[in-house]
Parts: structure tokens; C-alpha cells; sequence
């Protein structure tokens, strides 16, 4: 058992786990409750903010009160309230205007971004910085209409449309954890970012349907140093994504690399990519597995809590997503197909979508928005609910064409 001892701030040490502050966790830049002290900067935001603290010493590691160090690594901490609270300053139909230009702007600047570092390997990395921005900008307004876009603006490049399927799901994230605009460009842009390395690793690796060789997985885990080693180039990268970027590949139980971390010892920051880029590699086709539906996505990625991911966090991801995202493709009870537009945050089992197919699975050609949060009933007086979400290109409905 641990031992509760409050102590002035200017004494904690390195290792230590602090368990309560002088004042309430939303006043201060810790955005969970407990924590282990693991850097000097970390002990230095203590000390300017707090007189004193209470350290748990069964949770500290050996030296600084006890030899057990199974607590910190458990990551089964509460997540402490949020920084930020958002709400959607903007309808989606209001918000889709703006995110359409956003959204291109910033396909533009990755496309260029990839052309670049498959030529001449140098990076535009301020007009990245930018776009991602303005993605930022449009998601913590209203994340649905940038969530439709990058779903629907797939372009069969795997690499692409990770990176930017990725960095969305991120930036949705830290919005629904309440990050600050400045650590959510950080966490879109490191997501964006983790595995621009791997453009070096052979296609035939990564195009590669069947289980990877030792030799070969070597060199996939080498993207991670592959992908540092172009973003150390640029002097205003910060060092909070470029240690995003770093760990990304751990995981809660060790099992990760590139430094096998567990529990707290993994940076925040690379939890959230973490949980983000696993997502979205779920819901795409691979050459090794097909793409999940969202639902079964969120199942698979929920049974990998307190293993692979923290518990706390993976609910939180799901909270930002939902069970339906935008631009799911959904059966209703009507037998009628749809594609979801909208959410409502505190109904996310009644979203808004626009019907691609009748109840034979036919197309329509005049597509028709329904409003699950109002319309309870069909037109036969049957309760209108969504029986299940589909895969992409389920039934042979393209989305790709909409014009959104």
C-alpha cells in the first residue's frame, strides 16, 4: 500500500507520483489526475504553480519513496476536467462552407508534401503548419463537416489518406479532451506527420498482403527515425510533436517500440496519436486486412483497452467519434441505405444522413436528408432506427461522388 505525504513543491524529485495539488487539477496544465513527475520541465510547472502537493509513494518509482513501481504503470488514472469546453459554434451546414476551402487548402499542402519527400526528400513544412491550422480552426467550430470531407476525399493513396485521416481523428480528440488550440494543431500535426517515414520503407513491404518477415518488420519500425530525421530539419517543430511522433508505437503494456515504454511513461501526446492512427487504419483497407466498418472499429478498439491503450483515453476517443462518424454509411430499419452528415453530440444513435438507396438497394437519384433526431418513424408508421453500419462501398454505393 501507498503512503499519502504532502510535501512542499520545491521537494519533489523526479519519479515521484503526485497525487493531489494545492488547488483544484482544472487550474492547473495537467490534463489527468496523478501523474508521475518525468521531467525537469514537469517538476518546474509544480513548483511555479503550487506551494505544496501530496505524493503517493506506492506509485513512485524506486528511490523516491518505493520500490514499486506497478502503479505507474497501470495508466488507470481519472481523467482530470477538461481545459476547454467546446460546443459547435457553427451548425454543419454552416460550417461545411468554410471547411471545403480549409479542406483543400490543406489536401494541397500534404499532396505537396509527399511529392516533395518522394523527390527531393526536402519539406514545406510552414504551409503544412498552416493548413493544419486552419483544420484545427474548423473542427473545434464544428468537427463534422472536416470529419464528412476527409472520409469522402479518399484518393486510394494509402499513405495520403492515412496521414490525413489520421491527423482529423486527432485533432477531433483533443477537441473532445478539451486540449487547448495550440496542443491540438500539436496533435494534428504530429498525426499528420508520425508516418511520413515510412515513404522509405519498400512498396513491396508495405503493399505486402501476407505477415511480415523479422528482417522486414525491422525496417517498418524504422519509419519512426526515418520520419524524426526529416522534421528535425525544421527549426520551429516543436519538441512536443516531435516526441508525439517518437512514441507513437508504444503501447500501455510494453509491447510497442521504438523504446518499449509502458503505462505513464508514454507522453500523452503519443497516447492520443496512438489511439487515432490505429482508428483510422482500421477503417481502411489494407493489403493485409480489409477495412472495418466504424462500429466494428470502435468494438476492436475498445476490447484493446488497459493492454494496448488506456481505458480512460479509448473512451473518451469514442465519445469524439461516436458509434456512427460522419460519413458512415448506415442501414436503416426501412431497409433504406444512408450516409451519415451530421451528429447531434448528446443523441449520437439519431444522426442526420442523406439516403443513397432504397429499400431494394437501389440508388436514388434525388438523395433526401433525414433527421433521425426528429423523424422517429417511417412513412408506414414503423419505427425509423439504424439497424447497423456498413463498409465502404457497401452494396456498390459510392460516396466519393457527392457533392457535399
Amino acid at each position: 500500500m501507498g503512503k499519502f505525504v504532502k510535501i512542499p513543491a520545491h521537494e519533489v524529485a523526479i519519479g515521484m507520483f503526485v497525487a493531489e495539488l494545492d488547488r483544484p487539477w482544472e487550474e492547473s496544465p495537467f490534463l489527468l489526475q496523478g501523474f508521475t513527475v518525468n521531467t525537469i520541465d514537469e517538476r518546474k510547472q509544480l513548483m511555479d504553480l503550487c506551494d505544496h502537493v501530496v505524493v503517493d509513494s506506492g506509485k513512485s518509482a524506486a528511490g523516491t519513496g518505493s520500490a514499486s513501481t506497478l502503479g505507474r504503470h497501470q495508466g488507470s488514472r481519472k481523467l482530470a476536467k477538461r481545459r476547454e469546453v467546446y460546443t459547435d459554434r457553427k451548425s454543419f451546414d454552416e460550417e461545411i462552407v468554410n471547411a471545403r476551402e480549409v479542406f483543400q487548402d490543406f489536401e494541397i499542402s500534404v499532396d505537396k508534401l509527399f511529392v516533395s519527400m518522394r523527390g527531393s526528400g526536402s519539406l514545406d513544412y510552414r504551409t503544412v503548419k498552416a493548413s493544419v491550422d486552419g483544420i484545427v480552426s474548423s473542427i473545434i467550430s464544428n468537427p463534422d463537416a472536416c470529419l464528412l470531407l476527409q472520409k469522402m476525399r479518399r484518393k486510394g493513396d494509402y499513405l495520403f489518406d492515412h496521414a490525413t485521416g489520421t491527423s482529423i481523428w486527432a485533432a477531433a480528440f483533443g477537441r473532445q479532451l478539451g486540449l487547448p488550440k495550440s496542443d491540438i494543431s500539436d496533435v494534428c500535426l504530429a498525426a499528420l506527420m508520425c508516418d511520413v517515414g515510412m515513404i522509405s520503407v519498400p512498396d513491396d513491404i508495405i503493399k505486402k498482403g501476407a505477415k511480415l518477415t523479422a528482417d522486414e518488420f525491422e525496417l517498418v519500425k524504422g519509419h519512426v527515425v526515418q520520419s524524426l530525421n526529416h522534421m528535425r530539419t525544421q527549426s520551429f517543430i516543436t519538441k512536443k510533436v516531435l516526441i508525439a511522433v517518437k512514441h507513437h508505437h508504444e503501447r500501455m503494456d510494453g509491447s510497442g517500440y521504438p523504446e518499449g515504454l509502458t503505462g505513464e511513461d508514454i507522453p500523452l501526446t503519443s497516447r492520443i496519436v496512438a489511439i487515432a492512427d490505429t482508428y483510422d487504419a482500421m477503417s481502411n483497407h489494407r493489403a493485409y486486412a480489409c477495412a472495418r466498418s466504424p462500429a466494428e472499429a470502435v468494438r476492436e478498439l475498445y476490447a484493446l483497452r488497459n493492454t494496448k491503450f488506456q481505458e480512460e483515453l479509448i473512451e473518451e476517443f469514442i465519445q469524439a467519434v461516436g458509434i456512427y462518424p460522419v460519413g458512415t454509411l448506415v442501414e436503416l430499419s426501412s431497409g433504406e441505405v444512408g450516409m451519415v452528415l451530421a451528429e447531434y453530440r448528446g443523441r449520437r444513435l439519431r444522426p442526420k444522413i442523406v439516403l443513397l438507396a432504397d429499400a431494394d438497394k437501389q440508388p436514388i437519384t434525388d438523395n433526401r436528408t433525414v433527421d433521425l433526431a426528429s423523424e422517429t418513424h417511417a412513412a408506414d408508421g414503423t419505427p425509423l432506427d439504424i439497424v447497423r453500419s456498413l463498409e465502404e462501398g457497401a452494396f456498390g454505393i459510392a460516396t466519393d461522388d457527392l457533392f457535399i
